[in-house]
């Protein structure tokens, strides 16, 4: 009988059957002084019959933080039974966390975040994730259970890999105190988005769909402020890096037919046509080209 945290939660019930073919005599002891009574101690049961007994708790005896074990027994003419009682001690406060934004991390990875509101009292002993293709995931029904290591912040994270391409998940943050686990209210729902990669000098990097039709100032602009599933440190490629990515071309997929452009300085650009087998040219940045912007991870 698990009579959790609530206060006001002071009574559970439970039954006594009696499956033999003659009246059984049984009686119910206890020690725990904050059992404050059980409604029936002892009785005759006649054979088939079921008896109701209901457990109350005294929780002004349970003034300390943390978790309360204690066995009821019930012993009979034909045997015996025990009933662990579960409560949790009025000033124990139980350990709360929140989700925050998840963030790729590579190909078929993502990086799970969460924060510890209450650490609770006694202290929280484990906090982790949960994540499922359906809403709400718990331990009990989740797809992975994903523990996070211990640390002095209240901020923690997980690396998630081998999700699936296109696939949509639900994740929530656990932690977990007294033996009760609490789930975060919120929840990230999120699709696994497999971005265009390419590598140039020995780094991987990732790259955004194209932007069409912009002059050079709009493209810069646009790439430095660029905050994308969770990364704020896109940019503008530079002469290298844009070659690189048309030697690449194929794998990332995604070019219109203008040029791209580079992060050049001066009034002219260097960009690169795509579609007109690699010509090159440097152009006035006034003109509408196109731009991809990179981070490198």
């Amino acid at each position: 009988l698990d009579f959790g945290a609530q206060k006001s939660d002071i009574s559970r019930s439970f039954n006594i059957f009696n499956d033999g073919e003659s009246s059984l005599e049984w009686e119910i002891t206890y020690t725990a002084d904050w059992i404050k009574s059980v409604s029936k101690t002892s009785g005759i049961l006649r054979a088939g019959a079921t008896q109701a007994l209901v457990v109350t708790i005294d929780r002004e005896k349970m003034l300390e933080s943390g978790k309360y074990t204690t066995t009821i027994h019930i012993v009979s003419n034909n045997g015996s039974k025990s009933i662990q009682i579960l409560a949790i001690g009025a000033n124990t406060v139980l350990s709360t966390v929140r989700m925050l934004d998840v963030q790729p991390q590579g190909p078929n990875s993502m990086v799970f975040n969460a924060e510890i509101m209450n650490v609770g009292n006694p202290k929280y002993v484990e906090c982790g994730f949960v994540y499922s293709t359906k809403s709400k995931p718990t331990i009990d029904n989740c797809m992975r259970q994903l523990l996070a290591p211990m640390s002095d912040t209240n901020i923690y994270s997980y690396v998630a890999n081998g999700l699936e391409k296109g696939q949509t998940y639900y994740v929530r943050a656990y932690i977990i105190n007294v033996d009760q686990i609490s789930y975060s209210n919120n929840e990230v729902e999120f699709t696994v988005i497999d971005l265009p990669t390419f590598e140039y000098a020995g780094a991987l990097y990732y790259v955004y769909p194209s932007i069409d039709n912009v002059d050079w100032y709009q493209a810069f602009a646009v790439c430095d402020g660029l905050t994308y599933y969770g990364y704020d440190d896109w940019y503008m490629p530079n002469y290298n890096e844009l070659n690189a990515m048309y030697a690449q071309r194929d794998s990332i997929g995604g070019f219109g037919n203008d040029p791209y452009w580079t992060n050049v300085d001066g009034d002219m650009a260097y960009c690169i046509h795509f579609s007109w087998s690699g010509g090159t040219g440097n152009y006035e940045k006034s003109r509408e080209n196109n731009v991809r912007c990179i981070r490198k991870n």
